[in-house]
């Protein structure tokens, strides 16, 4: 009977123990899983912080974009208004060209004569201006030169031609050795 009071004892410690293993393990299984959670919870809330440490930045992004945008408007504006004025003065200027025609178009051959003197396109030479006083017969003339030889060379094609006479620079015109601006005076002969 001892023996089985022994065997008793024995086996209710055995089931003691082997119910502490299980509630052990049920212990280490639901500490990891509450860790887990935790752990989740934890890197949750840090992914929320951080994206709420983004909205300013992106205000100011945001910001930053539409003041860039603003600026580059306004420089294409100016860049096109630029563009306009540009054109308005070169349609002045051929329209101003064109008027000095009108007015003499019953004299084809002064037309003609006025048309030679004008220099081609490659020549270096270009005349941004005419005028013509009918009572003086004098024309005057306003332009741009590349160089300070062409324009020597241009006016002595003028002094060439038997049609004009006095084709001279004045030496202010010739201060400059590129990109000149000058202005002319000639007589017509005819």
């Amino acid at each position: 009977m001892l023996q089985l009071s022994v065997y008793i004892y024995h086996l209710n410690n055995m089931q003691q123990q082997i119910s502490t293993l299980k509630q052990r393990k049920t212990l280490s299984r639901e500490y990891k899983l509450r860790l887990t959670v935790i752990l989740l919870l934890g890197l949750s809330a840090l992914a929320v912080v951080f994206l709420l440490s983004l909205i300013p930045l992106y205000y100011f992004v945001q910001f930053k974009e539409n003041l860039v945008n603003q600026q580059y408007d306004k420089v294409q504006k100016a860049n096109i208004d630029q563009n306009e004025a540009t054109l308005r003065t070169q349609v002045t200027e051929i329209g101003n060209l064109i008027n000095l025609f009108k007015p003499i178009s019953l004299n084809t051959e002064l037309q003609k004569d006025l048309l030679s003197i004008l220099p081609s396109a490659n020549s270096g030479v270009k005349v941004t201006g005419m005028s013509w006083n009918k009572d003086k017969k004098e024309i005057f003339l306003k332009g741009q030169a590349t160089t300070r030889n062409t324009l020597l060379t241009y006016v002595k094609t003028l002094q060439q031609d038997v049609r004009f006479s006095n084709a001279e620079v004045p030496v202010s015109n010739l201060t400059k050795s590129a990109n000149l601006d000058f202005n002319l005076n000639l007589i017509y002969k005819k």
